[in-house]
């Protein structure tokens, strides 16, 4: 062969597969073409909520494990995984699986979440799931949505709507093997609610609530309720105990601050004898009270003793040695005929006449008169006396007397009983004396207004 006629034969030869391919006689680039689908698809997970940014890997299966061919020659699947966009979509070419070689081929899908498709405060973290079964894959384009979302996994922690976001605050619960429900508690950043009863069965503290530095006036504690059933007998706080073994002094609640707590409280084992303890109050501050008046109520008022204040002053008691008693500004007169004063004068009458005894505000006590006003007249200076108080004097000469004033009292008694011949509003009272001789006269007294 010549080399013109070999010039020639090539020449023919591109004009006869130019005419073949363009003229449709045989399609070249559609019968390639033909041998690969479109693959398309948006992964959302049961709650709607997109893969975005996450990432799909497709796994080519071979039946027997042989290679495959794709138009008679060895065709090699992809292997790396093709993103996905922020709405969870993608579009991927691969082969038909009714081209490729050995018959019965499929495809397979394995689908991953990025790390911040949702974030970790209410998100599970990236999450992977892979078709149970693979599918074939075939034909010009394909739309695997169906197939892919329906494996998809959660990618929060709840199911079925259930999502911890910014407009759902609650808490999740178990509901299965699988799976998430609401649950009855709720936290919306400042309050958390539950809506259901709790129950503890811990043998240990139950419960225990520390609070930190307090900045402001919000209660530790705040319970609210609305009873709105007409005829329901409703009982707000219960707490039932069963005791079968329990020692003395065994506390069902306490509450205050130590050392000036109430308490229920069990006087004798086993749970019996229940008291209700309180503090011990003062006569400022009566441990029972009442809110219009805070300084009025009961205390404790020493060893085997109950006071009853009004306004601050002793009104009433009960006492181991005066059983009853009735309070008179601050003194008090019991119900077995004892006199008991809030203060109790003891004074030395000057070395004058009027010898004077200086008594402040005593309702009752002992004073002398000095030798000094004999035949004269003693003044007793006391805040106590009114213009219509009744005003008791008694001569008084026993040694206990004296000894207690610290003087040597007369002890011979004054044939002028004492009289009283002045008294001062809030300021005093006097007496008439006798003839006193060698040691003051001395005398008991007291006011009743």
């Amino acid at each position: 062969m010549t080399l013109r006629k070999l010039k020639w034969y090539l020449v023919a030869y591109v004009l006869f597969d130019l005419l073949l391919g363009y003229a449709g006689v045989i399609p070249l680039g559609v019968a390639a073409a033909a041998q690969f689908t479109t693959v398309t698809g948006t992964v959302t997970d049961p709650n709607g909520i997109p893969y975005a940014n996450g990432t799909i890997v497709s796994v080519l299966i071979l039946p027997g494990g042989t290679s495959p061919t794709l138009g008679g020659l060895p065709y090699t699947p992809p292997t790396q995984p093709v993103g996905l966009d922020s709405t969870g979509s993608f579009t991927i070419q691969l082969a038909d699986n009714n081209v490729l070689l050995p018959a019965a081929t499929k495809w397979n899908f394995t689908v991953c979440s990025a790390i911040g498709t949702v974030q970790p405060a209410s998100g599970k973290g990236p999450v992977c799931f892979t078709l149970a079964s693979p599918i074939t894959i075939t034909g010009t384009s394909q739309s695997i949505t169906a197939n892919l979302n329906a494996a998809a996994l959660v990618l929060t922690i709840a199911t079925a709507g259930t999502t911890i976001n910014p407009t759902n605050n609650v808490l999740p619960k178990r509901a299965s093997a699988g799976s998430f429900a609401d649950s009855s508690i709720s936290d919306n950043g400042t309050t958390v609610t539950v809506t259901e009863p709790i129950t503890s069965t811990t043998g240990g503290t139950a419960f225990t609530h520390t609070q930190g530095t307090i900045t402001t006036s919000n209660p530790t504690y705040s319970h609210t309720v609305t009873w709105n059933a007409g005829g329901v007998a409703f009982t707000n706080w219960l707490s039932n105990i069963t005791c079968t073994a329990a020692a003395t002094a065994s506390i069902a609640m306490s509450f205050g601050t130590a050392g000036t707590q109430w308490q229920f409280k069990y006087g004798a084992a086993n749970c019996a004898s229940p008291q209700l303890l309180s503090p011990n109050g003062s006569v400022t501050n009566p441990a029972y009270s009442f809110s219009a008046s805070t300084n009025t109520g009961t205390y404790f008022d020493g060893a085997n003793s109950f006071g009853f204040l009004i306004n601050g002053t002793l009104a009433a008691f009960v006492r181991n040695n005066a059983p009853i008693g009735l309070g008179l500004n601050g003194n008090t007169i019991s119900g077995v005929g004892s006199y008991l004063s809030n203060t109790n004068c003891a004074a030395v009458g000057t070395a004058a006449n009027p010898s004077v005894a200086s008594c402040s505000a005593a309702l009752a006590g002992s004073f002398s008169c000095a030798t000094n006003a004999s035949t004269g007249t003693c003044v007793v200076n006391t805040t106590a006396v009114t213009a219509n108080s009744e005003i008791f004097v008694t001569q008084r000469a026993d040694t206990t007397t004296g000894t207690r004033l610290g003087v040597t009292c007369n002890t011979g008694v004054s044939t002028v009983l004492p009289v009283i011949t002045a008294v001062t509003a809030a300021t005093s009272f006097t007496i008439n004396l006798g003839t006193i001789t060698t040691n003051p006269e001395c005398f008991s007294y007291f006011i009743v207004n």
